[in-house]
């Protein structure tokens, strides 16, 4: 399995802000503006030197995450823009029924995840 790219270093010197979404989430220009990504930023309760290795997950019902960048007390994650998201659908008072949940239950659990770091917990 392949490791999606992790850098220690600020990701807003690589990338443009183009629109911020709130919660953590921000729309990103890339490829000199030809691209848009999505970079979701957290928290991390505390600073080590621990370095952290995410393994690549690639499922079609998934979005790949490109890059993962480690700057001060943030994570944050740049993945593909596919302009929505489950939670958008929760925030909008869209709910899926039983047999959808059921179905995107049985997608994840077709995968064996890795182990989330504590620092993201």
């Amino acid at each position: 399995m392949r490791e999606i790219p992790s850098f220690r270093c600020n990701p807003w010197d690589f990338y443009e802000l183009f629109l911020k979404l709130g919660s953590g989430l921000s729309l990103v220009l890339c490829n000199n503006g030809t691209e848009i990504r999505v970079m979701r930023t957290f928290r991390v309760a505390s600073r080590s030197d621990e370095v952290y290795y995410f393994p690549e997950i690639q499922h079609p019902n998934f979005v790949n995450i490109c890059e993962c960048y480690l700057f001060e007390d943030e994570i944050s994650a740049l993945a593909e823009y596919v302009g929505f998201s489950i939670e958008d659908l929760l925030i909008h008072s869209i709910y899926p029924i039983e047999q959808e949940i059921a179905y995107i239950i049985s997608q994840v659990s077709r995968l064996s995840l890795f182990k989330t770091p504590s620092c993201l917990l």
